[in-house]
């Protein structure tokens, strides 16, 4: 089971739903946020404080986009389709 109270909340939703209809797709998603979830459970990354002060530098202050990220970000927007 999903380590977030939420997940697992849903993930029985999504059970209850498959049981109630039939469709077997609830039941896949509820496998689908099992198996997305479980390898995140366990892990946990411990950062040193010049590392964390780092990270926490670039994401408050992100350096610009250069040509080339503005180019591949046209064209990811070109090429693949969001659902």
């Amino acid at each position: 089971m999903p380590s977030h109270p939420t997940m697992g909340i849903l993930q029985r939703a999504l059970r209850k739903a498959a049981e109630e209809t039939g469709n077997q797709d609830f039941a896949r998603q509820a496998d689908e946020i099992e198996a997305r979830a479980t390898p995140l459970s366990d892990e946990r990354t411990v950062l040193q404080p010049m590392d964390r002060a780092a990270i926490t530098e670039a994401l408050d202050n992100p350096p610009q986009a250069t040509e080339r990220l503005k180019a591949a970000v046209e064209r990811h927007g070109k090429t693949i389709i969001s659902r």
